[in-house]
């Protein structure tokens, strides 16, 4: 007849693992060591957790304290598993009057001859401390490591200007913040220009990145030393300029000897009207820092309403005063219409025609 014995339990089995049957050889063989008492770092005002020395944001699906200490030690013990056959199949916390314990049931076999997989539980004792992240200690203590300074090139920015960027930037660090609380500023100040101080240099940088996706800002990234860590590192202080073109939207520009009415920002690309043949083309915002310069504002242009066409001539009335004047144009363009207003704009000693949007 076929068949051992096992030694340890007597029965009769046909398949002997290293000299015991599967069910002894499981129980003197688990699938993890012992695990020694587990220490898992939080901070108690943004729940980030301290992993292999550094501060890690919770994930999204985290809704509690007790989550996030489960996730870490069931992250800490998926890390330490060697075998990829093994997998945490369900975990949970045992909580006493000042002590955690994790319960994880684990799922794998211990030798290749044990033909099925099975499931071992494991009680895991917990040191949780709360602290706080570096980010929070210096957003708390309103250290400034970071500023984002955002200006319009020799002029203030325009009250447009101002509620736009201001809107974008509270709508950024509302989306942002949900998932990363070092986002929050810890001033926002300025009427005609903005500053956005952060204890995070990371989230300033992300800031000013969400920014430049939707305004045609020319960006400068400075650093500067302003003391030595604990550790022995240096301390620095970001500073990011964000500079709008000296130009603004309505405005006429000269670019390579012709005129251009600006008529709108985009990503990266800024939107002008010819005052030549009146046709629309967009150039970089590099290239319209280095090459444009403005020629008019947009309040130097004249609303003006066309009495009567006789080419050369147009005669115009002036909108403020009512008189009626006549000017010489060398082409009148098809979309000038009597009884309409439409711009007038000097440049040197030459008049050019501005299309006015109703």
């Amino acid at each position: 007849m076929g068949g051992k014995f096992c030694p340890i339990c007597g029965r009769k089995v046909d398949i002997m693992v290293e000299g015991f049957c599967p069910e002894c050889y499981k129980k003197t063989h688990p699938l993890m060591k012992s695990f020694p008492e587990v220490k898992v770092i939080l901070c108690r005002n943004c729940l980030s957790y301290k992993m292999e020395g550094r501060w890690r944001a919770p994930p999204s699906e985290v809704s509690s304290v007790e989550d996030l200490i489960l996730y870490v030690v069931t992250k800490r013990v998926s890390q330490s598993i060697k075998k990829k056959s093994y997998k945490v199949m369900e975990a949970y916390l045992e909580r006493g009057k000042r002590e955690f314990t994790a319960v994880l049931k684990i799922k794998g076999k211990i030798h290749p001859s044990i033909t099925k997989s099975y499931t071992e539980e494991y009680k895991i004792p917990l040191v949780v401390t709360f602290a706080l992240c570096p980010t929070c200690m210096d957003f708390r203590g309103k250290v400034e490591r970071a500023i984002v300074q955002i200006r319009a090139k020799n002029r203030p920015l325009t009250t447009e200007e101002y509620k736009s960027i201001k809107t974008l930037i509270n709508n950024v660090i509302a989306r942002i913040s949900k998932d990363s609380r070092e986002i929050i500023p810890i001033e926002v100040k300025g009427d005609k220009y903005i500053d956005i101080t952060f204890s995070s240099q990371k989230a300033a940088r992300k800031i000013a990145s969400e920014l430049q996706k939707s305004f045609p800002f020319k960006r400068k990234d400075t650093q500067k030393v302003i003391g030595i860590s604990g550790t022995g590192l240096p301390k620095t202080k970001t500073t990011i300029r964000l500079m709008l073109p000296e130009f603004k939207i309505g405005d006429i520009v000269n670019l390579s000897g012709k005129l251009y009415k600006v008529l709108s920002f985009e990503k990266g690309r800024i939107k002008l009207l010819s005052l030549n043949n009146y046709r629309e083309s967009s150039f970089s915002v590099r290239n319209a820092f280095s090459r444009a310069k403005v020629a008019a504002r947009e309040e130097d242009i004249k609303k003006v309403l066309v009495v009567s066409i006789t080419p050369p001539y147009i005669q115009f009335m002036d909108l403020e005063d009512y008189s009626i004047y006549e000017e010489k144009f060398d082409q009148i363009p098809l979309w000038i219409k009597e009884g309409e207003t439409v711009g007038v704009v000097k440049v040197g000693n030459k008049s050019f025609l501005v299309p006015i949007e109703t």
